[in-house]
């Protein structure tokens, strides 16, 4: 007879109950988000094919991540992955990462910095331990300009930025002190400071102040602790090194925990040691951009190279404090030929309880400038300079294939990766690039200047007005952009991925450099045409070349006459006095309006010998159209196509407006130059001048990114095909760059009472130093508006977002922070409510040491933030009629700029309003003084903030209120109870949980019927036993799977039972009515003790045992058996087991009953 009562399983309804509660309260605060486009769950099986969801529309970009393991403790999730990052094009410089290029290994965390000028941290001259900035622009404070442009103070503070799963943001330090940051978060970030005197690779011995590590903590209360720290030291070729020691530029993840320290996940790293080579550029001044004047010790035209020596950790292991996850990171054991001094990532090893479940092996080989070499092939460097350390410059490492492995190496699965091979990557330091830096194909170029047009009227000194200055095509190719992207991911099924490019566009022109060279060769006596198209400026140059050898003087010459056809003005232009170039022939260069031109030549002959009557003397004219090209840098997906044998099914995309426009912004646009201003007040003119325009290789502008991408898309169209059939489209609007623009929030200039950007001749001119552009990224890129239709183009559901804008504007002085409702996703409305807000005063300065007045801008660094506060969700039926469905989400206190629901409403099926009210740990919810509210205020001390009280109401009336209390048990703080009233009446209590284990895992939890369950875990996370009593009592429970175990043939449950020698004696303190059973082997065969009434102890003498339980004669218990994390068997209701297998994979295999026989089997088929 089986145990009566104590076998019986009953489902574990409190658990569930607290679980969902506490996973709905923490679900009100992800209410605050959009749902964001994510790659598919580590938990979820790594072989599954990529969808269509893993794209980013926004930027047009493909989201494609390979799952490789994932730890999970508590509420601590670190997934691992391999990212692909590169589908926006791959920029000349990029140095491949430790996975190949375009990839990216996601595991861990660190919080980075920008130094900017130096470190915050350093000692008398540092940001945080330097001079007080002044005020306001004084002339007495040019000592300080001056120590802040040559290096010896420091005028702006460090940019950190931060991410780790969860998190992720970034921050400055005020001179003031505290965190400033951006935008506004509810994480807390605590920096912890060492002052250290003893070298550090290489440093010379003296006083240093450094950040010896951060600590973020969420909302939720996990501590993200980043102390492993990365060095750097950067210095040029062919210069003196005025700093030579390492600095902190990053602080690595090094372990996450709760806030009671039960679950901790640690980082273990391995240190690497490389060099990271980049062209310096440099500046060169001109006052007449025609002749080319350079600075003293620089040597026009001569790229030099800065190197960075890196100090780096990289990963090596990551674990839990509860044994249950491992994940270990392997690299080669041979050097990298492109990248000196670090080794590729070679496997990828995963444990759980102790057991290897699956190890995932990278292979490699690498791209060159023309194919594809081996990877074991040896490492020869090919440098064009003197110097280089940083491995071969054609060499980028390529991953080629993830081979998956099973727990006994016995097979495996693989995901190939194919890229573009139509053209090849050129030397990292090629100027074959545009301006963005994506390959080009113009490998003539001589240097990185772009030919650049300047209207340079108002110039004092300035011989002229219009200007054509340097010599490189800094254009887009398509063609050439997409070498070495990836275009193919074929899965283990033999199912395959497509990803098809092209250029991004973005709505505004004008970029420089964006001029296509025309000729044409017209003989003396006779006449051609030309047509000159111009968008953005006013006059080309036109180039006229004479023939070979041939001899102009003042009375020898070839005369060329422009004439206009629509204005019949005419330009006569010959070769007396111009330049004679190296290939014999004269060269004249002037300038002409668009339009389109009649060419004629004809011959100058003032002596009667000049010409020989048989001779040929053409004239070769060349100019400058400008091309109303809207291609900028990079690239964006044109579609994508999922293929599983002969069906494919695609998804195209169309990044247009309504109106057919394009709807693509750009953040900023390039400029390669700035005006040097000057007051004239001192020779009897009144007012500020441009003096003097200085040119650079590089734009002196940041080019800002959005989402990682140079152009953000307003709106996209997303087109399903499948066998040549639409299957309908979704219409997606986003707030965008046309939205949220970027500016340099600088307002007050050194030589002069207000900041200035100058506009002479309707060309605006940016002035020197450029002041840090205020990058608003966090508020772009969220959907505003969804349309979806069907197959017949007719709109089936349309979706509404709407925001709060927190955004920071520049004012004459300092900023101000304005709060505008999105009311319409179509456009920003603002309301009059402003409020003066704090920012981050920095100063930038150019000069040198010993130049009086030099050149500074104060500037605010701003902050702000974004909330949804609503969504509205229409659908429509076959007529065309649309029913609402609405949903909103409120903040209550604006002023606060918390994170936090405040309220919630939606409609019921009966059209009523339903809504729920919540309050946090920082809230007063059980009144000053009452024990419970002191719990609350030390979570909130310790930054956790999450939900404990919603009341929902229904047409304005009271229904329902649920309480969480929390209670401290011993050193820790955990739920105590849910407490819940109804209408408006006294609370009833509907769970209490008694106690916790070590781990913070439930014991005993209490329910109103008066029941208790009971808890017993077989490691952290897995539950071997649930009994639900009328009383608190004993639960015991053995399945020697265990080192106890030892027959692993023969089990009732599991996979292993128990061999007594004879006799085994159990013996526990227990109260009364408590009773035992078990199983015994007999004859061969599995027999049931039955209830055995236990009072403390008990003598077993069959041979082998397995399952016993101690529990109350009234209990109803569940078990489960499990090897190395897995479930091996599960108990029913009449105690009989049910058995499961698994493949090699760890995937689930077969389910028997406890005869052996069938359930379920499961088959997995994979392409060898």
């Amino acid at each position: 007879m089986l145990l009566e009562n104590c076998s019986i399983p009953r489902p574990v309804v409190i658990l569930l109950i607290l679980i969902s509660y506490m996973s709905f309260l923490s679900n009100a605060t992800a209410q605050t988000e959009l749902p964001t486009v994510t790659p598919p769950s580590p938990d979820a099986m790594s072989f599954q094919r990529i969808s269509f969801e893993n794209f980013n529309s926004y930027t047009g970009s493909a989201s494609i991540s390979v799952p490789l393991a994932n730890v999970q403790v508590g509420p601590i999730n670190v997934p691992v992955s391999l990212s692909y990052v590169g589908s926006h094009g791959i920029k000349v410089e990029e140095v491949a990462s430790e996975v190949g290029l375009g990839w990216s290994l996601n595991a861990g965390g660190m919080v980075s910095r920008t130094i900017r000028g130096m470190p915050d941290e350093q000692t008398n001259y540092g940001w945080l331990d330097g001079d007080p900035l002044p005020t306001e622009m004084d002339v007495s404070q040019v000592d300080l300009f001056e120590d802040i442009a040559t290096g010896q103070n420091d005028g702006e503070a460090d940019l950190y930025s931060y991410s780790a799963p969860g998190i992720s943001g970034s921050f400055l330090m005020p001179k003031s002190g505290g965190i400033f940051q951006v935008p506004m978060s509810s994480n807390e970030i605590n920096p912890s400071a060492r002052s250290i005197s003893s070298p550090i690779h290489g440093n010379e011995s003296n006083n240093w102040n450094e950040f010896q590590s951060f600590e973020v903590i969420s909302p939720e209360g996990l501590i993200y602790t980043f102390s492993k720290k990365e060095e750097l030291h950067s210095h040029t070729y062919g210069t003196a090194t005025s700093v030579s020691k390492f600095k902190i530029s990053s602080w690595h993840l090094t372990q996450i925990s709760d806030y009671n320290s039960d679950h901790i996940v640690y980082f273990e790293y391995d240190w690497q040691n490389g060099d990271d080579t980049n062209t310096a550029y440099q500046v060169s001044y001109s006052q007449s951009p025609e002749k080319n004047i350079t600075p003293i010790g620089v040597s026009f035209g001569v790229p030099r190279y800065s190197v960075t020596k890196v100090h780096k950790p990289v990963l090596k292991r990551i674990y839990d404090n509860h044994g249950v996850n491992s994940i270990l990171f392997v690299r080669d054991t041979i050097p990298r030929c492109d990248r000196g001094g670090t080794y590729a990532l070679n496997e990828v090893q995963v444990y759980k309880y102790g057991r290897r479940v699956a190890r995932h092996q990278l292979l490699y080989s690498y791209f060159d400038r023309d194919g594809i070499v081996s990877y074991s092939d040896p490492c020869t460097t090919r440098s064009d300079f003197n110097g280089t350390e940083d491995g071969d410059m054609y060499l980028r490492l390529k991953l080629d294939e993830v081979k998956s492995f099973n727990d006994t190496d016995t097979d495996h699965q693989s995901h190939l990766f194919t890229y573009n091979t139509s053209y090849y990557l050129p030397s990292r330091y090629s100027y074959a690039r545009d301006h963005w830096g994506f390959y080009n194909g113009e490998e003539d170029n001589p240097s990185l200047f772009p030919k650049q047009y300047l209207d340079l009227s108002g110039f004092q000194g300035v011989e002229g007005t219009h200007f054509f200055i340097g010599d490189a095509n800094r254009g887009v190719s398509t063609d050439h952009a997409k070498a070495a992207v990836l275009t193919r991911i074929t899965y283990p099924t033999g199912g395959n991925t497509q990803l098809i490019y092209e250029s991004n566009e973005a709505a505004q022109h004008g970029l420089v450099g964006d001029m296509i060279d025309e000729s044409v060769t017209i003989a003396d006596g006779s006449s051609g045409s030309i047509s000159i198209s111009l968008v953005t400026i006013p006059m080309t140059e036109v180039t006229i070349s004479s023939p070979e050898s041939f001899e102009v003087g003042k009375n020898c010459d070839l005369k060329v006459t422009f004439q206009n056809v629509a204005t019949q003005n005419s330009t006569v232009v010959g070769f007396d006095g111009s330049a004679y170039n190296t290939t014999g022939r004269y060269i004249n260069k002037f300038r002409l309006e668009a339009g389109d031109y009649t060419v004629t030549v004809n011959k100058f002959d003032g002596v009667g010998d000049c010409f020989d009557s048989t001779g040929y003397y053409p004239v070769n004219v060349i100019w400058g159209n400008e091309v109303p090209s809207n291609k900028v840098g990079g690239l964006r997906l044109n579609s994508i196509k999922n293929c599983d044998g002969s069906d494919c099914l695609t998804k195209a995309f169309d990044y247009i407006l309504e109106d057919g426009g394009i709807s693509g912004y750009l953040l900023t646009k390039p400029r390669y130059g700035f005006a040097e201003l000057d007051s004239l007040n001192d020779i009897g003119l009144v007012g500020i001048y441009p003096i003097t325009w200085h040119k650079s290789y590089s734009t002196n502008l940041p080019l800002t990114a959005t989402s990682g991408n140079v152009v953000g898309y307003d709106r996209v169209v997303e087109r399903q095909i499948s066998g040549g059939e639409s299957l309908g489209y979704t219409v997606k609007n986003y707030i965008s760059p046309f939205d949220i623009k970027e500016e340099e929030m600088a307002f007050a200039n050194s030589r002069y009472d207000a900041w200035i950007q100058p506009v002479w001749g309707g060309y605006e001119y940016p002035t020197m130093p450029p002041a840090p552009i205020v990058n608003r990224d966090w508020a772009r890129g969220k959907l505003k508006k969804t349309e979806h239709y069907n197959d017949s183009d007719l709109v089936i559901q349309e979706d509404e977002y709407f925001y709060k804008l927190f955004i920071q504007t520049k004012g004459s002085y300092g900023i101000q922070l304005d709060h505008q409702d999105i009311i319409n996703p179509s456009q920003f409305s603002s309301d009059s409510d402003f409020e003066f807000f704090e920012s981050v005063l920095g100063v930038v300065t150019q000069g040198a040491e010993g130049i009086p007045m030099a050149f500074a801008k104060f500037y605010d660094f701003p902050t702000g933030k974004i909330q949804q506060v609503g969504t509205s969700f229409v659908k429509y039926d076959a007529n065309g009629d649309g029913q609402t469905t609405a949903s909103s989400t409120i903040y209550a206190d604006v002023v606060q700029l918390d994170d936090f629901v405040r309220t919630s409403e939606t409609s019921n099926s009966k059209g009523e309003t339903v809504s729920t009210s919540y309050k946090y740990t920082f809230d007063n919810v059980f009144g000053s003084g009452d024990s419970r509210q002191t719990v609350l205020e030390d979570l909130d001390d310790l930054n956790v903030k999450i939900p404990v009280e919603s009341k929902s109401y229904v047409a304005g009336a009271l229904n329902e209120t649920t309480q969480s209390v929390y209670d401290d048990f011993g050193s820790d703080t955990y739920l105590q109870s849910v407490n819940k009233a109804f209408d408006g009446n006294l609370f009833r209590t509907t769970g209490v949980v008694n106690d916790y284990d070590d781990d913070g895992q439930p014991l005993s939890v209490s329910t109103m019927d008066g029941m208790t369950t009971l808890y017993q875990w077989a490691d952290f996370g897995l539950v071997n036993a649930v009994a639900t009593s009328p009383v608190d009592a004993l639960l015991v429970y053995y399945d020697y799977e265990g080192d106890a175990g030892n027959n692993s043939n023969q089990s009732w449950s599991g996979e292993k039972s128990f061999s007594t020698g004879g006799s085994v004696t159990y013996s526990h303190a227990v109260g009364s009515d408590m009773i035992c059973s078990y199983w015994y082997l007999s004859g061969g065969e599995w027999v049931f003790s039955g209830p055995i009434a236990y009072t403390g102890s008990i003598t077993i003498t069959q041979s082998t045992i397995d399952d016993f339980i101690i529990c109350h004669k009234d209990a109803q218990v569940s078990t489960n058996s499990y090897d190395k994390g897995q479930v091996t068997s599960k108990s029913g209701p009449n105690g009989i087991p049910t058995y499961y297998e698994y493949d090699g994979f760890g995937r689930l295999a077969l389910i028997r009953d406890h005869e052996g026989n069938i359930i379920q089997q499961y088959e997995y088929h994979y392409k060898d």
